[in-house]
């Protein structure tokens, strides 16, 4: 573990842990360039649902501000949200959350959800403009050039609405914690 502790003075940002990088480049290109939301959001990408336990440690121990945010499947919010809360106990489990707790319509599912499906190809089109149906991993590769290039897709109301939900959802329970 590090041994170190930032000063006061040093300015360790208030952060949104999210389950990979796929995640991270969904939610950064959705709330930057699309929706292009104030107060941004400090979003940091893990390794995966259980990669969280070495920065969770320090957030603790540093006595920072910090949230989780897993996918709503099996594997995020259920198996690693037990193990969060019996690995930190108190100090963590009101700081776990699923992408279901901010948008339950969308139910057992991961980030690209918050799409309809031709929103999803559109955005695909972005990095594979022969796509005739949707590839997850062409999804996400495209996702980050549109990120990186700031290439702004034209989404529908109902989807910039879930999209504006769950940045005010991240944002308040961002600053539900920092005062506890």
């Amino acid at each position: 573990m590090l041994d170190y502790r930032p000063s006061q003075l040093e300015l360790v940002p208030d952060l949104v842990l999210v389950e990979g990088k796929n995640d991270f480049y969904t939610l950064r290109y959705a709330f930057r360039c699309i929706l292009k939301c104030s107060p941004e959001l400090c979003i940091a990408p893990g390794g995966g649902a259980g990669s969280f336990d070495p920065i969770i440690r320090l957030y603790v121990g540093w006595a920072k501000n910090f949230i989780v945010l897993l996918d709503g499947d099996r594997e995020g919010a259920v198996r690693q949200r037990e193990r969060y809360e019996k690995e930190f106990g108190e100090l963590v489990k009101p700081r776990l959350f699923t992408l279901t707790d901010a948008l339950p319509e969308l139910g057992d599912s991961s980030i690209e959800s918050v799409f309809d499906p031709e929103e999803r190809l559109q955005i695909q089109r972005v990095g594979a403009p022969e796509s005739k149906e949707f590839d997850k991993k062409q999804f996400n590769r495209a996702v980050q050039e549109a990120c990186l290039r700031s290439i702004e897709v034209q989404l529908g109301n109902a989807t910039k609405e879930k999209l504006r939900t769950l940045h005010k959802f991240l944002v308040d329970k961002l600053a539900e914690k920092r005062s506890t």
